[in-house]
């Protein structure tokens, strides 16, 4: 395994539920408190739920998104979607994760046990994708009354309990490593917010050392070098005692241009600091931020227990705050870390609340609730495909890990997934009751390799003479365990032959190569389902098939 100091890892807070969670049973992050919907939304950036498991998503109070579609949204915990995320960075060149761990939640015993599911989950699939993984202890909302544990002894118990106990994590091999140690991370020391004491900070740090034999990583205050901003006086001695620091730059700098400004005023000097004391550094990185939902539906004073990021916003919050400028933030971003050789933090996978997650997302207004706020990817400009900020993020990985070919400017995508700009689908029935049979009939025999059985022939049937959307049909099927058993180690070429022989009925040889490549790239881009869809909407199937 590479050592942790080599890698690129992401924040992954693995915090959303919808009610259906196997531990927790009720919503969270998604609303305020309650089933999400026009005026108790909690996040800004809407997600692209196409390839997740149909049993690990819940219907919300939105009403349809723009394309017809209903509005779900997913819980981390459900079978299926870490999964599905650890995919994603396998597939993406994402070296893995830093699992986020909030002490206040932990401290009752079902919120505990969720958090426990997640992170065995992610352990397992961390191994089964060959990824790294480790522990970031967040302080966010937890304080230390007079006869409540301290935080030493808070955090101490959970290692020994869970992380090395219950969880057994810090044994997989998959655990990130630091000339052999395991390495541990707590965020929020120093802020000016949190309430975690110096001493008791200090003594975390050492217990972790010389109790657990961790390499030690403290998630700092921006300005903590000169204790000034959002750090804390008097906290250099604690920054000073980890093995590895990471600032926090989310909401410090805006733009590019802004950026330009700290390289020689503050991450040059924090480097110099650093490298004279022999502390690693790692830098945060960010593809954007925004939280007018989130901030508009907190209460006062309660802000700190949901974000990192309380300070740094004025009400009332604007939407797409920092814009991400199709990548370009970002990047310059990378480009920097690269140039100063050290490694990066980016910021976040899934964190949707805040809009800085990499992780797939709403292209379009058309894939948004018509009755609620969202950002979109294409607010800055440009038709992004949904996992334009995963693949970037692969890209600047290379990057940083190979500084030789830095470059300032982001690359282009040389075969992106394509953006459909086919009409949305309407929700009212497009199909006759004997055309709706033939369509299910044939997604069967393109997507499941076989004829339907009755009982789904007539139930599928009747949900798209009912109004049921074929993108949503197919959907179910490509969600199948079936279809993935059936298709798992398939090439993207060979499933894409098939839809075009049994959909559309057209011989191979008369394949145009064209369509071939659109099809291969949809069914690479986790798209199997609307690219059946439109093949079955479209003209030729009517031509050929239809009576």
């Amino acid at each position: 395994m590479p050592e942790f100091t080599d890698l690129v890892l992401c924040g992954y807070q693995g915090w959303f539920a919808a009610g259906i969670d196997n531990t927790l049973e009720r919503w969270s992050h998604w609303s305020k408190r309650g089933e999400p919907g026009p005026g108790n939304t909690a996040f800004e950036l809407y997600p692209d739920l196409r390839g997740y498991p149909q049993g690990a998503l819940r219907q919300t109070g939105y009403g349809r998104l723009g394309n017809g579609q209903e509005s779900r949204l997913f819980g981390s915990e459900r079978d299926g979607v870490i999964k599905l995320h650890f995919e994603w960075m396998r597939d993406y060149g994402i070296d893995g994760v830093a699992l986020q761990r909030f002490l206040q939640p932990t401290r009752t015993p079902k919120n505990r046990g969720w958090r426990n599911a997640v992170a065995g989950e992610a352990r397992r699939q961390a191994e089964a994708h060959g990824k790294t993984f480790y522990i970031m202890y967040d302080i966010s909302g937890a304080d230390w009354p007079a006869g409540h544990p301290t935080v030493v002894e808070e955090i101490r118990a959970d290692v020994a309990d869970q992380l090395v106990g219950a969880l057994d994590l810090m044994s997989s091999p998959s655990h990130a490593r630091q000339g052999g140690k395991p390495v541990v991370a707590i965020w929020g020391f120093g802020f000016r917010d949190r309430k975690a004491p110096a001493g008791d900070a200090l003594a975390t740090v050492n217990m972790l050392r010389d109790e657990f034999g961790c390499y030690v990583v403290l998630g700092v205050p921006y300005h903590w070098r000169d204790e000034t901003g959002d750090s804390l006086p008097g906290w250099l001695p604690v920054y000073e005692s980890a093995d590895m620091l990471i600032p926090w730059a989310v909401g410090r700098y805006k733009t590019s241009a802004e950026l330009d400004g700290h390289i020689n005023a503050i991450w040059g000097p924090d480097k110099e600091f650093c490298d004279a004391r022999g502390i690693d550094l790692q830098r945060v990185i960010f593809p954007g931020f925004a939280w007018s939902n989130l901030k508009s539906q907190q209460v006062a004073g309660a802000r700190h227990a949901l974000s990192r990021h309380a300070e740094a916003q004025a009400d009332p919050a604007p939407r797409n705050s920092i814009k991400r400028h199709q990548g370009d933030f970002l990047w310059a971003q990378a480009f920097h870390v690269a140039q100063y050789g050290t490694s990066a933090f980016v910021a976040m996978f899934d964190e949707y609340d805040e809009a800085t997650a990499i992780a797939k997302a709403a292209e379009n207004v058309s894939m948004l609730p018509v009755d609620e706020y969202f950002l979109t990817l294409d607010a800055d400009g440009g038709n992004l495909p949904s996992d334009h900020y995963l693949w970037l993020t692969g890209e600047l990985t290379k990057m940083i890990q190979n500084p030789a070919v830095a470059t300032p400017q982001r690359p282009d995508r040389p075969d992106p997934p394509p953006i459909d700009p086919s009409p949305p689908p309407s929700p009212e029935p497009t199909w006759t009751a004997p055309e709706a049979r033939l369509v299910v009939q044939h997604a069967y025999l393109g997507l499941l390799g076989r004829a339907a059985d009755a009982n789904g022939l007539g139930h599928f049937a009747d949900r798209l003479t009912d109004g049921d959307t074929t993108e949503r049909f197919c959907q179910t099927l490509v969600s199948s365990d079936e279809f993935r058993n059936k298709n798992d180690g398939v090439p993207a070429a060979e499933l894409a032959k098939r839809l075009y022989t049994k959909l559309l009925t057209r011989p191979e040889p008369q394949i145009d190569a064209g369509g071939l490549a659109i099809t291969i790239q949809a069914i690479s881009s986790g798209m199997t389902a609307r690219r059946a869809a439109r093949m079955l909407e479209g003209a030729e199937f009517r031509n050929r098939v239809l009576p």
